[in-house]
């Protein structure tokens, strides 16, 4: 990584994440190229001018609000996504949390449309924001 490039393979895009961008820390912020490798052991072809980065952006947030990691559960009416309460469950779930802020956080620096949306409430919560009656309508 100290070359500037992360090597994630496809298989395993958010294991690879987690492993490898979650001990960069604040050096996830610096400029990385993402290399992905094959089922077979090889680096795929192709330059990341930035489109490869932003399919792993994708990938990895699209693999954090997939039901079998339990992280995020989704509204019924909006399909929009927030917390799950019961995510402390999960074993290391605060650097789960801490990954995926890191994503979202790389994909705003970089100005990369997100395919996932989080509910109004959640995002009011981070902004510091008081939800309201009418938010609440989302979540039951």
């Amino acid at each position: 990584m100290s070359d500037g490039y992360i090597r994630i393979r496809r298989g395993h895009i958010y294991e690879d994440a987690y492993n490898k961008i979650l001990m960069m820390g604040e050096e996830f912020s610096h400029h990385y190229r993402i290399i992905f490798i094959d089922e077979n052991g090889y680096e795929e072809e192709g330059a990341d001018g930035g489109g490869l980065f932003k399919e792993f952006i994708q990938e990895v947030l699209k693999s954090a609000m997939r039901d079998a990691y339990g992280f995020f559960l989704e509204t019924p009416i909006t399909r929009t996504y927030y917390p799950n309460p019961k995510s402390e469950e999960i074993a290391d779930y605060e650097a789960h949390f801490r990954l995926i802020g890191m994503i979202v956080g790389k994909a705003l620096q970089k100005g990369i449309l997100l395919r996932c949306e989080f509910s109004r409430f959640f995002l009011n919560l981070i902004v510091g924001v008081q939800n309201t009656f009418n938010e609440l309508k989302f979540l039951d």
